[in-house]
């Protein structure tokens, strides 16, 4: 019998995968879309435990706005105060070929936005996401 899933996967499609180190070499195929993004260690797919990071996307420019913090050259020198974005380029200097980032175009109000991270975050249990991991949410997290 397999797990069962929460709901609201049925309205989260993930699209566009990348490998974070293309990412950083090259920003265009960033969208300027809304919606969520994770970093995980499977290309084909989210596994619970291996994902890293779910973060999501509400501002004018979307995806390629948020990932500023992300994506700088030289993880050595993150210039952000984001602890997201810090564990994220820490990690990348010794695993650049084994981090996959993927997106979901989502547009949505503020609050069921923030609850679907939460619920996300909690199904998901990435390893680096602090905020809201605790977050009581509406939504279902199996």
């Amino acid at each position: 019998m397999s797990n069962p899933k929460p709901d609201w996967m049925a309205y989260i499609t993930w699209q566009n995968v990348h490998r974070y180190r293309d990412l950083v070499e090259d920003r265009s195929v960033l969208t300027n879309f809304n919606g969520f993004y994770a970093f995980g260690l499977d290309k084909h797919g989210l596994q619970k435990g291996r994902v890293l990071y779910i973060g999501e996307c509400q501002r004018a420019g979307g995806f390629r706005s948020r990932f500023g913090d992300y994506l700088k050259a030289d993880p050595t020198k993150p210039g952000t105060r984001h602890k997201g974005a810090l564990f994220l380029q820490d990690f990348r200097l010794s695993n650049s070929d084994v981090v996959w980032v993927r997106f979901c175009n989502f547009e949505t109000d503020k609050v069921t936005r923030r609850d679907l991270e939460a619920a996300m975050m909690q199904y998901y249990l990435p390893w680096f996401n602090t905020r809201d991991m605790n977050r009581d949410t509406p939504f279902d997290t199996v």
